[in-house]
């Protein structure tokens, strides 16, 4: 699952998680829970920064419709002058040990259906226009693409890419059980085989 290339079809390589802007729960909770118990709305805003220099911000607005709490949220897009206002139903849980949690509810619609996932953390990749969940955007962590970077090579040259993963992170451990020895035996084996070749 994930990994290298993973994605890659037909030349399609997925957006990074670190390269979108997040919208965490965090920084919104006391503010939505303020909301929830007094049904005032509440207006705010976000900014993003990198190196201690502003590169964007956002507006929000929270809003209580009965028992329905919502957020909504004001953005600009400066590289292509796009005023954007997106509503985000929040839902909430009750943890086993009391009290309230407060999730998203993933905006966007995708083929027709709407995706509704309940998440802690929306994104906006370069080039998109609306948060949503991270599925929808189909994003992936850089460590998730670089995971399996080497199993090609590793294949084309005969080798199993479990035996290159071990050696790189300098976890190679000792075997526990009959198969994992057989398992090591031929990689070992494979090893010196392509070492006499060259």
């Amino acid at each position: 699952m994930g990994g290298y290339g993973s994605g890659q079809r037909f030349g399609y390589v997925k957006s990074l998680i670190e390269d979108s802007y997040k919208l965490s729960m965090k920084p919104l909770k006391e503010n939505i829970k303020r909301v929830d118990l007094s049904g005032v709305s509440f207006y705010g805003d976000l900014q993003w920064s990198i190196a201690g220099r502003k590169v964007a911000d956002i507006s929000y607005r929270i809003l209580k419709d009965g028992g329905e709490i919502s957020i909504w949220l004001i953005y600009l897009i400066k590289s292509r002058a796009l005023d954007l206002s997106c509503p985000v139903p929040i839902q909430t849980t009750a943890p086993p040990f009391g009290g309230r949690r407060y999730w998203f509810t993933c905006p966007l619609v995708l083929n027709g259906r709407s995706c509704q996932r309940r998440v802690g953390m929306l994104f906006l990749p370069p080039g998109g226009n609306y948060f949503g969940c991270r599925h929808c955007h189909d994003l992936t962590y850089t460590s998730c693409r670089e995971s399996h970077k080497w199993d090609a090579f590793d294949r084309s040259i005969g080798l199993d890419p479990t035996l290159h993963k071990l050696l790189a992170k300098g976890s190679m451990k000792l075997p526990k059980t009959f198969r994992e020895l057989e398992k090591l035996w031929k990689l070992s084996l494979a090893l010196n085989q392509q070492l006499a070749d060259c």
